[in-house]
């Protein structure tokens, strides 16, 4: 994850990733930006990411029709999990065998 971007009061804040592998979905390598609370809130839809880290991601699209860059959102409860943790990894295998790339 390159950096976070603070939304308004009425907007979520922007995430911005370096893409390095998509399993599964059309995006392309280079960089996206997605909108995802940060915290977990009382409907459990945050996610604690922190600049630097590695992630693997999984996102959901939003709208694709509209074209914006933030077209994709992600959720505390969408598998999205830091890469360097014993979890991530696993996931990241799990991830990997199932949709078949390496």
């Amino acid at each position: 994850m390159i950096a976070i971007r603070a939304g308004s009061s009425l907007e979520l804040p922007e995430i911005e990733f370096r893409v390095d592998t998509t399993l599964k979905g059309t995006i392309q390598r280079g960089r996206v930006i997605v909108r995802a609370p940060l915290t977990l809130t009382p409907s459990c839809d945050g996610f604690p990411f922190e600049p630097g880290k590695p992630y693997l991601v999984f996102a959901t699209s939003r709208d694709q029709g509209i074209g914006a860059a933030y077209a994709y959102g992600v959720y505390y409860f969408g598998g999205t999990v830091a890469l360097d943790t014993l979890l991530g990894r696993e996931r990241l295998r799990e991830a990997r065998a199932m949709t078949g790339r390496k």
